[in-house]
């Protein structure tokens, strides 16, 4: 992977995958561009190891949704946590327990 910022807000990405060379542009940090490829080489090596045999073009789709899988696992998992914090259930099973004072022996 190689990287520039030809722009104060574009950057560029090039990078390899799956035989074929591509560019990415885009004003997010280099290291989430570089990110983001590595969880679609991570997904497509995947595919590959186990169906050699595929196009790339199939290879990319099987990766596609299994990242938009991810993706949908992901905001569920989001909701959940959110719809608890909004409850206050959250904060009432993470708190932590306070160690009771009476009757512990000490004196003042």
């Amino acid at each position: 992977m190689s990287h520039n910022n030809n722009s104060g807000k574009e950057n560029v990405l090039r990078f390899k995958l799956d035989g074929a060379e591509y560019t990415l542009r885009g004003d997010m940090s280099v290291e989430r561009l570089e990110t983001v490829v590595k969880l679609v080489e991570q997904k497509v090596s995947g595919i590959r190891e186990i169906m050699p045999n595929y196009t790339a073009v199939r290879v990319s789709t099987l990766a596609a949704l299994q990242l938009a899988a991810d993706l949908l696992d992901a905001r569920e998992e989001n909701e959940l946590i959110l719809a608890e914090a909004r409850s206050g259930a959250f904060l009432r099973t993470s708190a932590p327990k306070k160690a009771a004072t009476r009757g512990s022996g000490n004196k003042e």
